[in-house]
């Protein structure tokens, strides 16, 4: 149930953001791959501290500044933005920290595809690094199920969109 409000909560927030974009086609898939999970909506809420702590560890990891990390009061969509993460209460957990992140590592390195192919890569590469092999290896299970596309090549050697390597 909690699952299905979260789908509906964050279509119904994007539609009213933006109208349906071929840019982010997948987005609906995505979320409904990580619903599917086992995990996805672990009720293990954590506090600040243990966000920021998540948080650093994450971009450390990744390369990238560290993002400011805020309540998201009176927000009802989680968002990872270049250099901020909105939290809302709902969405304090590692899953959401981990999909949230993963938009400011796209944005900080101009890779950024929405849901698309290098972000489902990076996603999967952040849980299986701070979730779990067996988190990773159902998310990607899931996504396979759904179509969901993610791209072959590393992250970290795409050239930022725009470019004019290649």
């Amino acid at each position: 149930m909690a699952a299905n409000r979260r789908i509906a909560s964050r279509d119904t927030a994007t539609e009213e953001a933006r109208s349906p974009s071929t840019l982010d086609a997948q987005r609906r898939a995505v979320y409904h791959a990580e619903d599917e999970t086992k995990w996805w909506q672990q009720g293990e809420y954590l506090s600040f501290g243990e966000i920021r702590d998540l948080v650093g560890r994450i971009s450390a990891w990744a390369r990238i500044d560290v993002p400011i990390v805020s309540d998201g009061e009176g927000v009802r969509v989680a968002r990872g933005n270049r250099d901020s993460l909105v939290l809302p209460p709902f969405a304090r957990n590692a899953s959401y920290v981990c999909h949230e992140i993963c938009h400011t590592i796209a944005k900080q390195l101009d890779i950024d595809d929405y849901h698309g192919p290098i972000f489902t890569r990076i996603l999967l590469e952040v849980v299986r690094e701070f979730m779990g092999e067996a988190q990773a290896d159902e998310l990607c299970q899931k996504f396979i199920a759904r179509d969901v596309q993610i791209s072959n090549a590393g992250w970290r050697v795409i050239a930022p969109f725009g470019s004019s390597d290649g």
